[in-house]
């Protein structure tokens, strides 16, 4: 068995999917738009190639923010389930397409090392950056 395949989906189960996270990259995202899509001060993610991720049940809800990207979430509890764009710097790894997920909505998301954090101009005060992790003002650094 594939020791990167993982599960995860929404809080009330009907969003489910697989993901496989070799050469993935996980970061906090501390934009204004994902403060205010999650309601929290940061957003943790995980990117990976696009043909690395699938959808076993996917959500029918969707919203553009801005034009770079479409949210799809779960239209019965309101979990953002992932954020589909286009590539930024940022990301070390060349794909063609990336697919951003909430690292949050991981069956297991608890040993997902944070390596970097965006839009850190926008970090509350009283949240220290992640220790090692890279730090980036932006998202085009």
């Amino acid at each position: 068995m594939n020791s990167n395949l993982k599960e995860g989906g929404c809080l009330c189960g009907k969003v489910r999917y697989q993901i496989d996270l070799k050469n993935h990259q996980t970061g906090n995202c501390h934009c204004k738009d994902c403060q205010r899509q999650a309601g929290a001060p940061f957003v943790p993610f995980t990117s990976v190639d696009a043909v690395q991720f699938k959808w076993l049940s996917k959500p029918d809800g969707e919203y553009r923010a801005t034009e770079k990207a479409v949210r799809r979430f779960c239209t019965s509890c309101g979990s953002l389930v992932t954020w589909e764009g286009v590539d930024f710097p940022y990301r070390k790894t060349v794909v063609t397409s990336t697919l951003d997920v909430m690292t949050a909505t991981f069956d297991e998301p608890e040993d997902i090392p944070i390596t970097y954090e965006i839009f850190t101009k926008n970090r509350w005060k009283s949240i220290p950056p992640v220790p090692g992790a890279k730090q980036f003002l932006e998202d085009n650094e």
